[in-house]
């Protein structure tokens, strides 16, 4: 009698622990898709900088650091000038120029004897 007790205590503990949900973490945030959120499209290719130096060229589109024959979003970069970058892409080409920004000069003279 005593075991077939503890055998169908043993089965009924068996069936609840076989059928209940697993735990999940309840710190942990929320995160189901949103039926709203679309993609972001890309950001427009954007020249920051060009620098020249020992006989290199080097151009910054949107944080990538590039020289001449480099590709970034399927455009390849084939000129690099002080203010302009060339990109080609399927025979089309695409001009990047800096923006023109005023150049700040100190309104006090920098000379170190003062």
């Amino acid at each position: 009698m005593f075991r077939r007790l503890l055998l169908l205590c043993w089965l009924l503990a068996w069936a609840q622990t076989s059928t209940a949900a697993p735990l999940s973490d309840p710190t942990r945030p929320y995160s189901a898709p949103s039926a709203s959120a679309k993609p972001r499209p890309p950001r427009p290719l954007d020249l920051e900088s060009t620098l020249f130096a020992e006989g290199r060229a080097l151009a910054r589109i949107n944080g990538q650091l590039l020289r001449r024959g480099d590709s970034i979003r399927g455009y390849r970069l084939t000129e690099i000038g002080v203010d302009y970058v060339r990109l080609q892409k399927r025979g089309r080409q695409k001009v990047l120029r800096l923006l023109r920004r005023p150049v700040k000069r100190p309104t006090q003279s920098l000379d170190p004897s003062w």
